[in-house]
Order: structure tokens, then sequence, then C-alpha cells
């Protein structure tokens, strides 16, 4: 915090803030020196004619930042450079922007950043970006970053209206690091499932939620149905608690098994129902499409077919046997 106090009383007045909260916080006083104090990594400089600010360091600042020449895409190198002008131009006036921008020229040009880039950079920033954002297309490409090839199949993506991302490598410690504790497939949100009767009728869905709590509510309507089937047959020692039904029985029958196809066939069929995790995905839209390609690719009692998917990945799917259970691919596929 910053406070204004009577000059010389401000150790006295540190000592009493002190003591109003003992043994849980302490505070300091940072004088201002030569009329320079820092906040955060901004100095503030006291002037005649009223405040100033430029950009701060530690006197332990190396300088060193992502060298050009390290194994990033380009557009993490434009970044930093570009961060660092755009904190310089929201954090110097405009005494100290141009001794700000030199040393920033100076620094990246010892980490290996080509002058004419660094300048063509701040050139931008200081005129202001008019560049025409494209729309965001619809498509994009994930991919682990190569140094030469990353930039080439970026252009390609600007010419033909998809996006690039990239995505680090596994690094030291992604791989030795064990220490966390893994939760059950059944208990993580975000995945594809199978439900799979003893009489090897599979179904196949998605869900944000976690499979414990999405089988759940797949059983709900085969309870529904049941309920209303033993109120049909006059047998109430078997029906759930709960409020009094005012739907007919009938009625309430076809409701339940129109609601969900696994109720409808579990009335169908005695076998044991097991639901089981194909793979976890949080992303809904990917997690649509995985979906979308275990319905089209293995023998289902889906009612649908999932979101429309590209028959370019029939060779795909066919060649790596990826979205394939149980062995065997669906009729005609």
């Amino acid at each position: 915090m910053s406070l204004q106090y009577l000059k010389g009383s401000e150790d006295r007045f540190l000592e009493i803030l002190n003591c109003e909260f003992p043994n849980m916080i302490t505070f300091k006083i940072k004088k201002e020196v030569e009329g320079k104090i820092p906040f955060l990594d901004i100095l503030i400089i006291r002037s005649q004619v009223g405040i100033k600010t430029t950009v701060y360091r530690k006197p332990t600042h190396s300088d060193k930042y992502v060298e050009f020449k390290s194994h990033h895409p380009r557009h993490v190198m434009t970044g930093i450079l570009g961060g660092m002008v755009d904190r310089a131009l929201a954090i110097c006036d405009q005494e100290y922007l141009g001794q700000e921008l030199e040393h920033l020229r100076n620094t990246l040009k010892k980490n290996g950043y080509p002058a004419h880039l660094i300048d063509s950079i701040i050139q931008r920033k200081l005129e202001g970006n008019t560049r025409v954002k494209r729309p965001a297309s619809r498509l994009r490409l994930i991919l682990p970053y190569y140094a030469e090839l990353g930039e080439k199949i970026k252009r390609l993506g600007n010419r033909l209206g998809f996006q690039v991302w990239f995505k680090g490598n596994p690094n030291l410690r992604s791989i030795l690091r064990n220490d966390k504790g893994k939760v059950p497939l059944d208990q993580c949100p975000g995945v594809v499932y199978e439900i799979k009767c003893e009489c090897l009728a599979s179904y196949v869905g998605e869900t944000g939620n976690t499979l414990a709590h999405r089988f759940k509510e797949h059983m709900e309507p085969l309870t529904r149905y049941r309920n209303a089937m033993n109120r049909l047959n006059g047998d109430s020692s078997n029906i759930s608690r709960g409020r009094p039904p005012t739907l007919d029985p009938t009625d309430a029958m076809e409701q339940a098994i129109q609601t969900s196809a696994v109720a409808q066939h579990a009335t169908q069929c005695t076998g044991q129902l097991r639901a089981e995790v194909l793979c976890k995905e949080r992303q809904f839209m990917i997690r649509k499409i995985k979906e979308a390609l275990y319905i089209k690719f293995n023998s289902n009692i889906n009612r649908d077919s999932g979101i429309a998917i590209s028959d370019s990945w029939t060779n795909i799917i066919r060649a790596t046997s990826c979205c394939l259970l149980h062995g065997s691919p669906a009729q005609g596929q």
C-alpha cells in the first residue's frame, strides 16, 4: 500500500502498525531513493512537475530471454518482443520511452534477435496495430512443434483457411513426475463411453460429466418403466417410493423407452449392463467427433449417428483400428 505521513514519523507509524497484528503479518516500509521508488515492474519517479514512470528491473536482472535460435515457434519469439514493447508503451512516460526502447533493442540483439525484426515490431507497435484480423476459422490443427516444418505448415494453413496451433513436446518433468493421484476413469469428467449388454448389444455416447453420473441418467428411465409396469400389473410392492404418479402407466412406459435407447433395450433383454470409458476428452467438439467415429465404425443400438463427419476418416480408421471395438467394424464399413 502507499501512504503519506509526516516526515520523520514513518518509523513510529510502522511500529504501531505491526503491533496491531502480532505474529500474523509484518509490514515493511520502502523509502524512495533520490526521488525514485519501485512498485512491481514500475519505477515511480518524483519530479518537480509531478509523478513520472518507467520500467523497473531489479539490479540482479540478467536480461536473459528465450534465445531466438531456440526450438520455439516464430510467433513465440515475436510475442516476447511485442509484449516487452507493449509494456514499455503502457508504463513509460514519453521522456523515458526512447531510453527503454533502446534498452530493448540492445538486450534482444544480445539474445540473438535480428535487428530488422526488432525494429519492425517496435515501429508497428508505435504506429498502432492496423492489421485487419481474419475471422476465426472453424478448422484448427494442433501439432507438436518442429523447427522449419512447423512454419511451413502454418503458412499452408493461412493459405487454405485453417488454423495451426503448436503444443509443447513432453519434457523431463512430465515424463518423470508420477506423484499426482490418478482419478479413476469413471470419475473423470468429459468422456466417450460404451454401455454393453451381456447379449453383446452396445451403445456409444459422450458426456461432459462423469461416466457414473451419465450411467445413472440412463438407468432412471428404466426405473420409471419398471415402476409403471408394476402399476399396470397391480403390483405395488415393487414400486419405488416418492410422489404418487399422475401419468397413465402405458404412457409412462412409452415415455421412458423414448428417453433412452439403453433403457429401451433393457426392457427387452435381461442381460446385465456394464459401462466402460472408451477415451477421455474435455473439449466438447472433439468429444462429439470421437463419439461419431465410434458410432460409425461399430455395431450399436444408437438411434442417431452423432454429428456429421467426413468419409475421409474411413481409410484412417481401417488402417489404425483406433475406433474399432471388439475387433470388428460395423456392417458396411
